[in-house]
């Protein structure tokens, strides 16, 4: 039974001046390597910015996009506006990419009502949907309130003990090229290859022209990595943006037993008391 995580631009055209909805561009301005910097130029009207690069983020960490406190959030997501009975929607402009990173710290922070705009602001311009040049930013603040779930979070601790129980599996959502240690790392200091024990399902499997697979696709990718309803997983990727498509993904899959590392490999790859295997 596949879960409602994402709405369609059709269904957020028709609901675009409902009181509750929250419509928020999580897009990034400072790409991830091997991306296209893909600058804001427009917006879906009434949208207001999630800035997880620079401001909603733990600002003292030596890591980049990590997840801030729960109070940090609660202030930070009540001063865009958004309230308890907000029905949240992200997206980003280049489909399904950097979003689903916006929606599940949304959902660690106890958020019920949160969604992914399905092919983001590309679709929306596919079908010739009005757009604006700026979001908006003069918003009444909010009385959202965080609830914060430990899990959906996790950190090289309970990574490394992963790698000794078979029954939990660590899923890696970069490309083939970079699990293998067949390509250096992007980072700086950072070495190649994976976390031991870890299997690979690139995030670019999960989606086609932007939009998220069909259940029984992706429940193939799943199944041809032996992973179903019953599989805990820990995602990981390059430094926790793309895990949260996989995150995305297994949740429409009705998957609980989820996290993501937040970190990622540019935290795991940059320690070299940590153990790396190749190939």
């Amino acid at each position: 039974m596949a879960m409602n995580n994402l709405v369609s631009v059709k269904w957020l055209h028709e609901h675009l001046h409902d009181p509750e909805i929250v419509i928020f561009d999580a897009s990034m301005r400072n790409p991830l390597p091997g991306q296209k910097n893909q600058a804001r130029q427009a917006y879906i009207p009434d949208t207001r910015l999630f800035d997880f690069e620079q401001s909603i983020c733990d600002q003292d960490a030596s890591l980049s996009y990590m997840m801030p406190t729960a109070e940090q959030f609660q202030q930070q997501v009540r001063a865009l506006g958004v309230n308890q009975s907000s029905t949240i929607v992200v997206y980003d402009n280049m489909g399904i990419y950097s979003s689903p990173r916006a929606w599940w710290m949304f959902k660690s922070m106890g958020a019920k009502k949160v969604y992914v705009l399905d092919g983001g602001l590309p679709a929306w311009q596919a079908l010739d949907l009005p757009v604006v040049d700026a979001p908006v930013r003069d918003v009444p603040h909010g009385d959202f309130v965080c609830k914060p779930s430990p899990g959906f979070f996790v950190d090289r601790d309970t990574i490394l003990e992963a790698t000794s129980q078979e029954q939990v599996c660590i899923v890696d959502a970069r490309s083939p090229s970079r699990f293998t240690g067949g390509e250096k790392d992007p980072r700086p200091h950072v070495r190649a290859g994976h976390i031991p024990s870890s299997l690979n399902l690139h995030y670019k499997l999960l989606t086609q022209d932007g939009l998220m697979k069909s259940e029984s696709e992706l429940q193939q990718l799943f199944q041809q990595r032996q992973l179903n309803q019953h599989t805990p997983c820990l995602f990981s990727c390059g430094s926790g943006i793309t895990a949260c498509i996989l995150a995305l993904a297994a949740t429409q899959l009705g998957m609980t037993q989820l996290s993501v590392y937040d970190g990622s490999w540019s935290d795991w790859g940059a320690d070299s008391s940590l153990p790396v295997e190749l190939g």
